[in-house]
């Protein structure tokens, strides 16, 4: 159950929740993947989503290129279901804000995460592969 978080409130929250997405354990960053797209739910965040949720959506994109297959999954999941109920506007313009952190990761040694990276900037359009 959640509920209505206020602007401080909710980085805090998001900070605390962005440190899950790294944890060593799969089942602390897969409920730390669904916990912070709760965050950008309406009864959280409002009608007109505040920072954090779209700060959830970005980190949420970025973790599509994880290096763990499964982490990706459970990034996948919640931004999902964010897009299908259109909460947080246009997920995919929210998660914009990943690039950056994303083209970095193309550079990396392993195969799948460049793969998954490509994936993840591929979600986000065509004006992200450029």
């Amino acid at each position: 159950q959640f509920m209505r978080l206020d602007e401080d409130a909710g980085k805090l929250v998001f900070n605390r929740l962005r440190a899950t997405l790294s944890d060593g354990n799969l089942r602390v960053r897969r409920a730390g993947a669904h916990t912070l797209a709760g965050l950008c739910l309406p009864e959280v965040c409002g009608k007109k989503p505040a920072n954090f949720a779209a700060q959830a959506v970005s980190e949420l994109t970025f973790h599509l290129a994880d290096a763990d297959p499964l982490v990706r999954k459970a990034a996948q999941e919640p931004l999902e279901e964010l897009q299908k109920k259109a909460i947080v506007g246009d997920v995919v313009v929210a998660g914009q804000a990943a690039l950056p952190s994303l083209k970095e990761r193309l550079l990396d040694e392993d195969w799948q995460v460049r793969d998954a990276t490509l994936r993840a900037m591929a979600r986000l359009g065509v004006g992200a592969l450029s």
